[in-house]
């Protein structure tokens, strides 16, 4: 590639349609133009600890939404517990490469760009292409032994029968991360051609895995974040947001219906079944619903009356759109509002209120979204101040607004 090349980002469809660039030369592309964006992702990640998740959250959205179908097969097989599953395409047509790292001296490389998998001797790794990623059972190891061993025991005890099978649990994890890793030059290719709403984010995570060592400095932050965890409170803090994220995501996305989820949460303790009932009764599920049409008034539950009078009132208040997911999540948690889709939501309030300022849906519909994962914490008077994410402007606003407005929806059927 020339030095100085440069590719302009209003027009990167029809350069697409005119020129078959590869992935690589994409994105080192877009890099050139946009090494402030790049560097601030970078300083976003640096920042990424246990009491700091908002990033974490949003990289966890972006390769849970570009995951590759053969891939979320693969995970589909390891955790669903059904012995009627058929062994994955892709974990069928990489097994010998596995099994042979697994048991000899060997690795394997990935190209990113390419998507190409090649078998290597850990004895000449100068035979490695400049664009490939090495891995290997004792690569796996070393970030299996990098773990504090009391965090490494709860994980042991928390996913084996016995607590003692070490070993078992070792492969597993060597398994998974080598199917993440062959499972990436895919994922990025879905982050490169997916019209996505943030486009530098999907650029800077793809620059970042391609070219800037970015999968050993996730393994790197995932370790330091583990090790600085306190089990007692962090780890169950950041478990649960795990849970609530995921359970979220794949509802909505169709992965995993609502009523898989409500026949796993009986093998749950009490505490992680309830998050799992509050987070589908805020979730839509995806597949096969149709456009709801209900007006804001067919909507609403309890004193309708006053119930719209106090949603004009929060209109007149409140005027920046992304405000009116907390509006929602309001009138949810009142039970004041009989569906859960923000889209429908929103469409009746344009109905109703033709003369208020109501622009585009996409912005409160994320921070809804949002909200899903981070409210619990949120909202908590004490548990919010531990997390450094939540003393921002975004966040003290949402708190402040939902703090305000949903005891006096609370308080309608209440008089």
């Amino acid at each position: 590639m020339k030095k100085g090349y440069s590719v302009d980002l209003s027009k990167v469809d029809k350069i697409d349609q005119r020129i078959n660039f590869s992935i690589r030369e994409k994105v080192n592309s877009w890099h050139t133009n946009n090494v402030s964006t790049y560097q601030k992702f970078l300083r976003n990640f640096e920042k990424m600890s246990i009491t700091n998740i908002d990033f974490a959250s949003k990289l966890f959205r972006v390769f849970a939404d570009n995951t590759p179908k053969e891939t979320e097969e693969v995970w589909r097989y390891f955790f669903a517990n059904t012995d009627d599953m058929q062994t994955p395409s892709l974990l069928d047509k990489y097994e010998t490469v596995l099994d042979t790292c697994l048991e000899g001296d060997n690795c394997f490389g990935v190209d990113l760009s390419t998507g190409e998998v090649k078998l290597h001797s850990n004895s000449n790794p100068e035979k490695m292409d400049s664009g490939e990623v090495l891995f290997s059972k004792k690569m796996s190891d070393l970030f299996f032994d990098g773990i504090p061993k009391r965090v490494r025991n709860y994980i042991v005890n928390m996913f084996t029968e016995d607590g003692n099978d070490e070993e078992t649990l070792r492969i597993f994890v060597y398994t998974t991360m080598s199917i993440a890793l062959i499972s990436v030059p895919k994922l990025i290719e879905n982050l490169i051609n997916k019209r996505m709403q943030n486009y530098n984010l999907a650029y800077s995570v793809s620059y970042f895995m391609i070219f800037d060592k970015g999968l050993l400095k996730m393994q790197k932050k995932l370790t330091e974040i583990i090790s600085n965890a306190n089990l007692g409170y962090d780890f169950q803090m950041m478990a649960d947001n795990l849970t609530r994220s995921f359970v979220s995501s794949s509802v909505s996305h169709g992965y995993n219906s609502k009523a898989e989820w409500k026949e796993l949460r009986q093998e749950e303790d009490e505490e992680t079944a309830e998050i799992i009932d509050s987070t589908l009764a805020k979730t839509m599920g995806k597949g096969g619903r149709k456009a709801d049409f209900r007006t804001l008034e067919e909507l609403c539950i309890g004193n309708k009356k006053a119930v719209t009078q106090l949603i004009e009132q929060f209109l007149e208040e409140e005027q920046e759109t992304v405000s009116l997911a907390y509006l929602f999540y309001s009138l949810i948690v009142s039970d004041h509002i009989s569906c859960r889709d923000y889209e429908a939501f929103h469409r009746s309030l344009v109905e109703a209120y033709p003369l208020a300022d109501i622009k585009g849906l996409t912005k409160p519909q994320a921070r809804y979204s949002e909200l899903l994962v981070h409210a619990n914490i949120l909202l908590d008077d004490t548990k919010y101040k531990l997390y450094k994410e939540y003393n921002t402007i975004k966040w003290k606003k949402a708190r402040k607004v939902i703090k305000k407005w949903l005891p006096l929806f609370t308080a309608i059927d209440q008089d």
